[in-house]
This record gives structure tokens, sequence and C-alpha cells, in this order.
């Protein structure tokens, strides 16, 4: 059995992922500092092989039962593929039962989850928050209503993901474990069905945005890499995004005049004070300021935080440049730069591109654009 969205497939477990365990288990463990530390903490070599053979029985054991079972009965535990042209295996989600004391327990009336990607390649990219809201829904179509997760105050990414998700804490044990040498409190996050919905509804609202830029870069033939990442609503936030292709964001205004009926869309070198008053003056349009939240989102259909070049494919702008009211503007500093990263209007997101293409997207697009030198 298996179920998908767009970006992650869950499947029940195979014998060839037996070998990825076993690796994540001996090799690749970076993971096994956050997922219940304590428990491998102070084992013996010797203690440690013998954990691993009875781990890998287990495994085997899974397999026959998962093969067993038919698409009706409800799972407890995921494999999680990576989408693409060729899928990656990359981890894995479960759940568990608690009692009314929220404690482990096989006769537990409450449903825990949990969710680990050992896969280092895989982080960062938004895999988990996927998977996780996958593997929710399809515990609530099989009636499941109150959903737990249970960690640790010192794996600072798995609270940070529940509370993402619309998990709020409900139980603190106070120097419940303890993690090299140091006094963790055990916490219990209960999920918030409200708080879950804007979740769901946010992710949804970016997953649309993502697919609507993707799809105007691909029919231009312009080739991006997607990088996905915490909301960087700033460009202090943005720091080190898309490092490891030698790109980084530029700051990216919209701009009015005081009258509020000529706008400008300026990129602008990230790392230059941006003045106001001089670059009205090297544009000619006297006494501008940033546009209102209302008026980004009237004309260039997207929220605060989010300012993109991209947000020219939508029809609101489109507009607003055919009536002669918007005027695009670069700083001639960015033509030196082989690879740029812009947001692909959603501040969850990145597009890494070369800058000439991204050039060449406003000409296809039949935009034209001023080259401003502005040494700030």
């Amino acid at each position: 059995m298996q179920i998908s969205n767009n970006r992650v497939t869950l499947r029940d477990i195979r014998e060839s992922d037996i070998e990825n365990r076993i690796r994540w288990e001996t090799v690749e463990t970076e993971w096994q500092l956050w997922d219940g530390p304590w428990e491998t903490e102070g084992l013996t070599r010797e203690q440690r092989d013998e954990e691993l053979v009875k781990y890998i029985d287990r495994l085997h054991e899974r397999v026959v039962k998962a093969a067993a079972l038919d698409d009706e009965q409800m799972r407890y535990c995921f494999e999680i593929d990576m989408n693409g042209p060729e899928p990656k295996y990359v981890g894995f989600c479960s759940a568990y039962t608690v009692n009314d004391d929220l404690l482990p327990d096989k006769n537990g009336s409450h449903i825990a989850v949990g969710i680990d990607v050992p896969d280092m390649a895989a982080r960062h990219r938004g895999i988990a928050a996927s998977a996780l809201m996958l593997f929710i829904e399809y515990l609530r179509s099989h009636g499941v209503e109150d959903i737990y997760t249970q960690t640790w105050s010192g794996n600072l990414r798995m609270i940070g993901l529940a509370e993402r998700l619309g998990f709020t804490e409900c139980l603190r044990r106070v120097g419940l474990r303890r993690v090299r040498g140091e006094a963790y409190d055990g916490l219990t996050f209960k999920l918030d069905n409200q708080k879950y919905a804007e979740f769901k509804a946010e992710y949804e609202a970016t997953e649309t945005e993502i697919k609507k830029a993707a799809d105007a870069l691909n029919m231009l033939g312009i080739p991006f890499v997607l990088l996905r990442h915490h909301a960087a609503s700033t460009i202090e936030l943005c720091k080190g995004i898309g490092e490891e292709y030698g790109a980084e964001h530029c700051k990216n205004l919209f701009l009015t005049n005081r009258q509020g009926n000529r706008f400008c869309l300026v990129l602008f070198d990230s790392e230059s004070s941006f003045r106001t008053a001089d670059f009205s003056k090297k544009l000619g349009i006297p006494r501008q300021s940033f546009a209102t939240a209302e008026q980004l989102y009237e004309h260039l259909g997207i929220r605060q935080g989010s300012v993109s070049v991209l947000s020219l494919i939508h029809e609101s702008a489109r507009r607003l440049y055919d009536d002669g009211r918007l005027i695009i503007a670069v700083d001639s500093r960015l033509l030196s730069r082989k690879n740029i990263c812009i947001h692909p209007n959603s501040n969850r997101a990145t597009f890494v591109a070369r800058t000439s293409d991204v050039l060449r997207m406003l000409s296809s697009l039949g935009y034209e654009y001023h080259i401003i030198r502005y040494d700030g």
C-alpha cells in the first residue's frame, strides 16, 4: 500500500529497504543524536551489535506482516520516499499508542506520531512536514481524532516542526531525559485542529504558487533548482539560502509614488543600503515610498515578505505594466552574479537560477527593465 502527495510517498516497508536502514543505524547516524539518544548512550560496542541484530530481525518481521495486510487495514508505520523521476527512500514515520497519562502503552487509547529523515540530502526541503501532514491525514481517515507527538526539549528541529504543523505543548515532564550529560524535559504536544487547518491551507497555497512559478520558467526553458526552507520574509532570514550554488537573494522592493498611481519593482543588491530619495531621483519619479500590503496584494498578487520578480507572471502585474503604471528596475551590481535566488511568490521556497536567465524571463514575458547604476 502507498499514499502520496506532490512531494512524498508513504508506503509499506520492503525487503530492499533494510540495507538503507542498516546504513542509517551504523554509518549515517546523525539523526540518532536527536531521536531518543538516551536509548543507546553508554552501550558498549558488543551491546550495540546485539541490538542491531534484533533490530534487523524486527525489520524482516515487519516486511512479512506488511505484505499480509490488505489496503483497508490501518498502518502504524510507513516508509518515506521523496518523489521525483527516480523516487528516493529518505526516512520513515510511525505511530504508537499512549494512555490517558500520555505514557507509551500498548493498550492506550490515544495516538502519538513520530518521524525521522536520516538522509541528510533530503533535509531542509520540507520533506518531514509534507510526510507528517500526509500521515496525519491518513490517521484521520481511519477515525483517529486526537493526535499527539512526543520529543525532548533539546530536539529543537522536531519542536519547530511540531509547532509549524499546529501541535501545541500539553505536557512537560521536567528533567525526564539526560542526554550527553545534560538534563532535558520530556515534551508532549497535541495537534490543535484549528492551527493545523491554517497550516494546511498555507501549505496548499504555497504549493500552488510554486507550481505556477515553476510552470512559467519551464515554459520558457529556464532551468532552476527548487529549495524549501523556513519562512524567510527578510533579507536577513534569507542569508545562507542558495550558498551551495554560489547564489544569494537580492532585495526585492515594491515602491509607489505619493499619489499611489505609479509603481516600481526593484531588484537591489542585498549588501547595500537602500535610500528611497536617491533611488527616486535616479528614476525621475519623486517621493517614492514602500507600497502598502494592500497595494502589494492588489497589484502583484502576493503578501508582504514574498516580493519577487516572479510576481510578474500574475495577471494583475501584467495589467499594471500594460497601463504604464509599473517600472521594473535592476541594480547593475546584480549583473555580475552568475546565479541568483528568487522566491516563487512564497517565502517558504527559493528558486536558484542564472541571473541572465531571470533577465531573459522578463524580456520573454514582454517586460522592459531599466538597469540602474546606483552605488547605495
